[in-house]
C-alpha cells in the first residue's frame, strides 16, 4: 500500500553532533503535542521517581488506592538517542483512558550520554519497585501480577529485553507490547545505507543509533541477549503483542521476532499497519491508523492485566 500522505518526518541528514543532539531533543518536545493532538483526559497526571528513576504517571481514576490495579509500564521510542515524556505524553494518556489501567511512562537515561546498559537498567529498576511495592508506589495499588512492559522502536527493544530478564529473575508479567521494535543489529547488514523510506526510518540513522547506544568500543550485540532478543531463550516469556509498520525497515525484524516468540511457544498477536512508516504511532493528530494502533495496545493490555 502506498504511504499515506499525511505523514511527514524530518529526513535523516547525518549523524548529529551534540548540540545538535540537543536542539532536535528540544524541537522534538515542542512539538509533541501537535503530533499527537488534543489531549485525552485521564484522572489525573503525575511526577514520581519510582525505584530511582523519574517517571510520570497517568492514573484512569481519581482514587486509585481504593482497589489494586493493572499497569503498563512505557518506554519511550527515539533510538535511545532522542524521545522523552513529552514525546510519549499523547499516547500514554490515550493508552490509560482507553485501557482503565495506570500507565507508568519511564525517562530512561539517553545515550550518547548514558550508553548501554543505562536504559535498560533504568527500565527493569523501575519494573522491579512496582513489583516489590516499594514506598514510592505504594499508594498506586498496582498488582505486581498484572503488569505489562510495552514500547515503542527503542523502546519495544528495551521492552523486550526486561521481559527476558524478569522471566529470569523469576518475576511474572503480564505480558509484553511491541510497536515496531528494534530487535537485531545484524538484521541491518544485508541493507544499504540508503534503505528505507525517506518520511521515516532510514538505515543510515539506525546503524548510527546502536552506535550511539553501545557506545565507542562498545559490546558486540550479536549473541548477546541483553542486546539481540532474537539470540535470547523466549520459551516461557509472557505473551506478546507486535505490531509493525508496512513503511519500515525495522518491519522484518519485528515480525522475525513474532515469529520466534510463537515458536517458543509464546501466545502471539502480530498485526501489520498498512500504508505507514516506522513512528506512525505517535501522531495521532493526523494518522488514523494511529488511534487504532493505540487502542489496539490498550485492548490487549487490558484483557493483561485486568
Amino acid at each position: 500500500m502506498q504511504l499515506h500522505p499525511a505523514t511527514e518526518v524530518e529526513p535523516w541528514a547525518g549523524p548529529p553532533g551534540p548540540d545538535e543532539v540537543v536542539r532536535q531533543r528540544a524541537q522534538r518536545d515542542a512539538e509533541a503535542a501537535a503530533v499527537a493532538g488534543e489531549p485525552v483526559d485521564v484522572a489525573e497526571v503525575v511526577a514520581r521517581r519510582i525505584g530511582g528513576v523519574d517517571t510520570r504517571v497517568y492514573l484512569p481514576r481519581r482514587d486509585q488506592s481504593s482497589a489494586s490495579s493493572g499497569a503498563v509500564v512505557w518506554l519511550h521510542g527515539g533510538g535511545w538517542v532522542f524521545g522523552s515524556l513529552e514525546t510519549a505524553d499523547g499516547g500514554c494518556r490515550r493508552l490509560a483512558r482507553a485501557s482503565g489501567l495506570v500507565v507508568v511512562s519511564v525517562d530512561y537515561r539517553l545515550s550518547p550520554e548514558h550508553v548501554w546498559p543505562a536504559a535498560t537498567d533504568d527500565g527493569e529498576a523501575v519494573l522491579e519497585a512496582l513489583a516489590t511495592g516499594g514506598d514510592d508506589v505504594a499508594d498506586l495499588a498496582i498488582d505486581p501480577d498484572r503488569i505489562v512492559v510495552a514500547g515503542d522502536s527503542a523502546g519495544g527493544f528495551l521492552a523486550a529485553v526486561l521481559a527476558r530478564r524478569a522471566r529470569d529473575a523469576g518475576r511474572d508479567l503480564a505480558g509484553q507490547a511491541l510497536v515496531y521494535p528494534v530487535v537485531q543489529r545484524a538484521a541491518l547488514d544485508d541493507l544499504a545505507d540508503e534503505a528505507g523510506d525517506p518520511e521515516g526510518l532510514s538505515v543510515a540513522a539506525m546503524r548510527w543509533y546502536w552506535e550511539a547506544f553501545l557506545g565507542a568500543g562498545g559490546p558486540d550485540p550479536a549473541g548477546d541477549p541483553d542486546l539481540d532478543p532474537l539470540a535470547a531463550d523466549l520459551v516461557g516469556l509472557p505473551p506478546a503483542l507486535v505490531l509493525t509498520a508496512e513503511h519500515d525497515i525495522l518491519r522484518a525484524e519485528g515480525e522475525q521476532y513474532a515469529q520466534a516468540l510463537q515458536s517458543a511457544g509464546v501466545d502471539v498477536v502480530s498485526t501489520c499497519f498498512q500504508g505507514v512508516p516506522h513512528g506512525f504511532f505517535r501522531h495521532l493528530a493526523t494518522l488514523s491508523a494511529a488511534a487504532v494502533a493505540v487502542d489496539q495496545v490498550a485492548a490487549w493490555c487490558a484483557t493483561r492485566a485486568r
